[in-house]
């Protein structure tokens, strides 16, 4: 299945009106979408417009030591280093 992945700072988020529109929009036109977050959400509301977005949202871990081993596995290249070997 294709799908478009929209990356943002933080999922969902009241200020983040504008690309919750453009998400919904384009699932209503049947693009289906994953939304990966930076961050977990910090606000306790959530806008009613969020409630209808089915996207699957996948938050990334906030920090590299957090999550070494899920983005190890993403790399999918099987090489097994810790994060101080890790160079640009």
């Amino acid at each position: 299945m294709n799908r478009i992945a929209t990356i943002v700072k933080g999922y969902p988020r009241l200020s983040e009106t504008f690309i919750a529109q453009e998400i919904l929009g384009l699932e209503k036109r049947g693009i289906a979408q994953l939304i990966v977050s930076l961050r977990h959400p910090t606000e306790g509301k959530v806008q009613d417009l969020n409630r209808e977005i089915r996207a699957e949202v996948l938050y990334l871990p906030e920090y590299l030591k957090d999550g070494f081993a899920r983005v190890r596995e993403g790399r999918g290249d099987g090489r097994r280093r810790s994060p101080a070997t890790l160079r640009h």
